[in-house]
C-alpha cells in the first residue's frame, strides 16, 4: 500500500512537470514534419521559378497541438539560396496557424514560400519557410514524398 501511494505521487509529479513545461516549451516531436531551422541565405544565381497550381495546406500534429501553413497557388519567384536549398517566395503572404490545446489559435500572415533541396544530401527534400531576422530564412515545415511526387502535376519548376 505504501509503495503504491509512493508510485502514485511520482506519477502525479511527472504529469505536473509535463503540464508545466508543455505550456512553456514547444518541443518538436521526432518524425514530425515541423522544423525550426534558421538559415543564412544569399541572392540566387539563376532566375528559376516554381508554379503551385493549387493552394497547399501542410500541417503537423503533435500531441494536442496543430501547426498549419497555408501556401497560395501561383508563381513563386526564386528569391534566395544557400549551400543546401533554393527559396521560392510566394506570390502573396503565407498563412501560419498554431493551435495549442486549450488556447485560441494564433494566426499570422507572413512573407515566405517553398524551399527545395539542391541535392539528396540535404536534411529535408522540400518544405515551407518564412522570412526571418536579418534577411535569414526560417524553415518551418518539411514536405515529404506526398509533395515531391506531385512535381509536374500540382507544381512545376519554371525557367
Amino acid at each position: 500500500m505504501k509503495r503504491r501511494r509512493k508510485d502514485m505521487k511520482k506519477l502525479i509529479l511527472l504529469f505536473s512537470l509535463v503540464a508545466t513545461f508543455s505550456g512553456c516549451m514547444s518541443p518538436i516531436t521526432p518524425g514530425s514534419p515541423r522544423i525550426w531551422e534558421e538559415r543564412t541565405v544569399s541572392n540566387p544565381v539563376s532566375s528559376q521559378g516554381l508554379e503551385l497550381r493549387e493552394p497547399l495546406n501542410w500541417f503537423a500534429k503533435e500531441f494536442l497541438d496543430r501547426y498549419d501553413i497555408f501556401l497560395p497557388a501561383g508563381k513563386y519567384v526564386l528569391e534566395a539560396e544557400d549551400a543546401d536549398y533554393l527559396y521560392f517566395g510566394a506570390p502573396q503572404k503565407v498563412g501560419y496557424v498554431v493551435a495549442k490545446s486549450g488556447a485560441l489559435p494564433d494566426s499570422r500572415q507572413l512573407a515566405g514560400g517553398i524551399f527545395l533541396a539542391k541535392s539528396d544530401r540535404a536534411a529535408h527534400p522540400a518544405g515551407a519557410y518564412i522570412a526571418w531576422d536579418d534577411g535569414k530564412r526560417l524553415l518551418l515545415m518539411r514536405f515529404d514524398y506526398a509533395f515531391t511526387t506531385q512535381k509536374g502535376k500540382r507544381w512545376t519548376l519554371t525557367k
